[in-house]
């Protein structure tokens, strides 16, 4: 594949030429050459279809979610933040793709105290809607559960505690991070 930002002869061109090659324009304005595709007869390998199936629901959540103004101008912004090469909607379908991450948990200010506190830095590539928490005892039964507080750096989540753990040790801690398409992952940490 070729690119071409400044050429006369080419300016303006864009399809199939000589039925070999392809040419496109990008976003930014460069031109783009290749090859043509080939159709193929074989039957698609059933990871193929599962991410085409996953494709084809990224395209609906983006084309939905662009109609809520609010979701809307988060994934503008972000377009935006991307120097414009890509639109609001391939955002959108990026994030569908992509699940958020927890990078860090930090325990040191959790003491099982009421008002103690736990930290927990989660990302995304677009942005982390909610984190959510929940905490064990050695036995298994839920002592509190609840949604951390975004920081104001909006890195970092803060979970204040309103319950007491009588004992910390083996104690577990559940964290749930999820993304403005509902993405969501899940782990577990030993106190």
């Amino acid at each position: 594949m070729a690119k071409n930002s400044e050429n006369v002869v080419m300016a303006g061109t864009s399809g199939k030429l000589a039925d070999q090659l392809v040419v496109r324009r990008e976003r930014d304005g460069d031109l783009v050459y290749a090859k043509k595709p080939r159709k193929t007869e074989k039957e698609p390998h059933v990871n193929v279809v599962k991410q085409r199936t996953r494709f084809g629901e990224a395209a609906h959540y983006a084309k939905a979610a662009l109609k809520v103004p609010d979701i809307r101008a988060v994934y503008e912004a972000k377009a935006k933040a991307k120097g414009g090469r890509e639109s609001a909607f391939n955002v959108a379908i990026g994030d569908y793709c992509n699940v958020p991450q927890v990078r860090m948990v930090n325990t040191e200010g959790y003491t099982g105290q009421p008002q103690s506190t736990i930290v927990i830095r989660a990302i995304d590539d677009v942005k982390v809607a909610a984190v959510y928490v929940t905490v064990q005892d050695p036995n298994g039964a839920v002592v509190e559960q609840g949604a951390a507080v975004q920081n104001d750096m909006e890195l970092d989540w803060t979970y204040t505690a309103t319950a007491m753990l009588a004992t910390l040790e083996g104690s577990l801690l559940t964290i749930k991070v999820s993304d403005l398409p509902g993405n969501q992952v899940t782990e577990e940490h030993l106190l």
